[in-house]
Formats: C-alpha cells, sequence, structure tokens
C-alpha cells in the first residue's frame, strides 16, 4: 500500500495542469510481483479505454531508482523522471486500445508495477467574447473615460480571469473596470483583451474622440472709473477649435447678466466686480475667462454721455468760471475738472455698441451754472447716434437729458 501512495501523490504532481477527476478503466493486476530475472513485464488488457484520445497512465514503481518504460502499440511515449522511486510516462490514445508496460531492472530485485488509465476533463477550446462601455464617448480635455468590461463572456465551463486595457495613447490599465484621462486632441482606439480559464483571448475595440475646449476671451474700453461706469466688452477674440461658437454668456459680477458676442454694462455701485465670459461652441464645450473691473465712488459732481453706435461722440463743459474741459483739454483746469477720456474714436474701443465721456469733479465742484454741449463729431460711416446726458451729483441723477446726433449747446446745471 505504500506503494500505491507514492505513485498516486506522484501523477498528482507530474501532471498537475491536467484535469483527472473522472478516472476510467482499470489498474493493472500485476501489484506486488517480485522480479527473480534481470527483465520484468506486466501487462493489463483491461487497461483499455472507451473513447479516442483519453489520457493514459503507465507506470513502475522500484526502490532502486528510475526504470525504462515502454509503450504499447499506439501510443506516443515521454519519459517524466522526476523522483528516484518512479518512472512515469503519457501515452494518448489514438484508438481505442489495450497498452502494455515493461519494466526493465540491471538486477533481479523486488518492483511493483502499476498501469492505469484516466479521462481528462473537457476542455472548452472556445475563446471568451469581450465587450465593454466607454462613459462618456467624446468630449474636450482634459477627457476622462470610464470603461466597463463586466459585459465579457467565457464559453461554457470557462470563467474570464482576467481583463486587459489599453487606451491608444500608451496608457494601459487592468481589472473589469478602469478610467483613463486623455490630455490631447485626438481619436483614441480603446482595446480590452479578456483571457479565459482555458488560456485563450478574445478582444473588442472602440474608439473615444476628444476636442480641445473653445478659447474665450475678450476686450474692454476701460477696466476703471467713477460709478456709474458704462463698459463696452468685446468677445471677437474667442474662436471655437471645431466647429463654430454658437453663444457668449456674461456674468457682471454685480447680480446682472447678458448674453452677445459684442455687450455693454454700466456698473452703478462702486467696488471689484468679477466680470466672466461663458462660451460655447456647436458640439457643446463650454471655457470661461474672467476680468475684473474696478469701480470708483462716484466723484462729488459728474457729467456722463452715453451712446448707442459706432459714431464719434465728444462732451463739453464750461464751467462757471468760463475754463472748459473736454476731449482735448491738456489737464485738469485749475478747478479740479477731470476729463474721462475720449471713447467716442472710429473703429475703435468696441464703438459698435456705443461709448462713454464723463467730466467730473471729485470734491468742491465751483459753485455756479455749468453749460454742457454734446457734439457728433463722426457718424463713422453709420447712423445718427441716440445718447443719454446724465447728471450726477455725490452718485445720484439729477438730471437726465436724451436727444440723436448733435446736440444743444445749451444744457445747463447750476450747483450750490
Amino acid at each position: 500500500m505504500t506503494q500505491i501512495f507514492i505513485w498516486n501523490c506522484c501523477i498528482a504532481s507530474e501532471y498537475s495542469g491536467i484535469a483527472t477527476a473522472n478516472p476510467v478503466d482499470a489498474w493493472a493486476t500485476n501489484w506486488n510481483a517480485t522480479g527473480t530475472s534481470a527483465t520484468n513485464g506486466v501487462t493489463s488488457n483491461s487497461a483499455t479505454t472507451t473513447t479516442n484520445n483519453d489520457l493514459i497512465f503507465g507506470g513502475v514503481v522500484t526502490p532502486n531508482g528510475p526504470t525504462t518504460i515502454t509503450a504499447g502499440t499506439g501510443f506516443t511515449q515521454r519519459n517524466s523522471l522526476n523522483n528516484k522511486d518512479f518512472a512515469i510516462q503519457d501515452k494518448v490514445l489514438s484508438t481505442a486500445g489495450s497498452v502494455s508496460s515493461t519494466q526493465t531492472t540491471g538486477s533481479a530485485v523486488p518492483y511493483a508495477a502499476n498501469l492505469t488509465a484516466f479521462k481528462p476533463a473537457t476542455i472548452n477550446n472556445t475563446p471568451p467574447t469581450a465587450s465593454f462601455t466607454t462613459t462618456p464617448s467624446t468630449g474636450d480635455t482634459p477627457f476622462t473615460v470610464s470603461v466597463n468590461g463586466s459585459g465579457s463572456t467565457p464559453a461554457a465551463g470557462t470563467t474570464i480571469t482576467g481583463y486587459s486595457w489599453n487606451f491608444g495613447d500608451t496608457g494601459t490599465a487592468t481589472g473589469v473596470t478602469a478610467t483613463h484621462t486623455y490630455t490631447t486632441k485626438n481619436t483614441f482606439t480603446i482595446t480590452l483583451t479578456v483571457t479565459a480559464s482555458n488560456s485563450l483571448t478574445g478582444t473588442s475595440t472602440k474608439t473615444v474622440t476628444t476636442y480641445n475646449r473653445p478659447t474665450a476671451g475678450f476686450t474692454t474700453n476701460t477696466t476703471s472709473g467713477p460709478a456709474p461706469l458704462k463698459v463696452n466688452f468685446d468677445a471677437s477674440a474667442s474662436a471655437a477649435d471645431t466647429g463654430t461658437i454658437t453663444n457668449y454668456s456674461w456674468n457682471f459680477g454685480d447680480t446682472t447678466t447678458a448674453t452677445g458676442q459684442k455687450v455693454s454694462h454700466t456698473f452703478s455701485s462702486a467696488g471689484t466686480p468679477t466680470v466672466t465670459l461663458t462660451v460655447t461652441d456647436s458640439r457643446g464645450g463650454t471655457t470661461t475667462s474672467t476680468r475684473q473691473v474696478t469701480v470708483g465712488t462716484p466723484p462729488a459732481l459728474q457729467f456722463s454721455l452715453t451712446w448707442d453706435n459706432g459714431a464719434d461722440m465728444d462732451l463739453y463743459v464750461t464751467e462757471p468760471n468760463q475754463n472748459v474741459t473736454y476731449y482735448g483739454s491738456s489737464g485738469p483746469p485749475a478747478t479740479g475738472g477731470v476729463y474721462g477720456g475720449d471713447q467716442g474714436i472710429c473703429n475703435v474701443n468696441n464703438s459698435s455698441t456705443g461709448g462713454q465721456e464723463r467730466a467730473s469733479w471729485a470734491s468742491a465742484p465751483p459753485p455756479g451754472t455749468y453749460t454742457i454741449g454734446v457734439n457728433q463729431y463722426d457718424t463713422c460711416g453709420g447712423s445718427n447716434a441716440n445718447w443719454t446726458l446724465q447728471v450726477i451729483v455725490n452718485g445720484t441723477v439729477v438730471q437726465t437729458q436724451s436727444g440723436t446726433g448733435d446736440g444743444p449747446t445749451n444744457i445747463t446745471y447750476t450747483g450750490a
């Protein structure tokens, strides 16, 4: 029985990769034979197979080391001498039949011989089917895709033992699910390779397409000034990498919003609001750009002229002492009046949305009567401008007048 234990042990070790859970046929009958000459043999006609290509094991156990085993008719032989106490070989049967095994020793020694047949487990040689989903399948960089290979299926009698991902940009991963981030614009092929317990593989591919986000950019005619401050915004610098810009959305940082490539907004309170432009392209990609506007405390007295188109408009203010503050002033007059800048120049300063010019006194404006003139210097190839003149005292509008084209020169304001 000791010899039988050794045999069963070592068969399992030698053929550890072969399923032998279903033995068939019979053991050889000559177990405890004792040899009396140099050559002894054992034959078992009962060790026949019932199905073509059953796996046949033949072996001899001796106390004196490896022996030679001769294959029977119709079998192939592979010597495997992994232990000095036994010799084994496998024989693949091409046709049903019997096999004999002969042991040869160099002298008359005791031995035990064994022959048995096993039917190995059936191995399904069908590869697994790889299948996966991508979420999402297109987007703007940096673009993160999630992949899920749980839809892959193994062949009958097998299991999936591995998932390997190639994302087409040198990125790889393993596991039934994975994520990957693309940083460049392109179309990438994702490949899933699944491995089954029968060592066969299956693959599946899908493509994902990445785009660059649109570029958001804008200019302003000014970024600072006392309240009320009218600022013109122009997003013509924005561009789509693919397709076109379909929407321009503005947030002026003071609870007000607008849409359009070119817009204007008047900031009525002092502060430093952040203006945000969000552009959207025809694919749905978005990008934002921001800029801060500094709105100062309203001066003691301010004359503000605003208009609605690209005409070149000018504001003139004659002070009580007859000093004139206007676009050509070389500097503040002695009374402290400051001109707000000539924004009515054709084809500049986002003039298609109009402009603003101001004359202001930070404190203690001279008492008396001020005469204001509005002049349309040039229509710049367009129509007459619609303008509004406001007199603002300490941030409060105390007088408003509107007109078109050239304005009268007799608008007056009498201060304390």
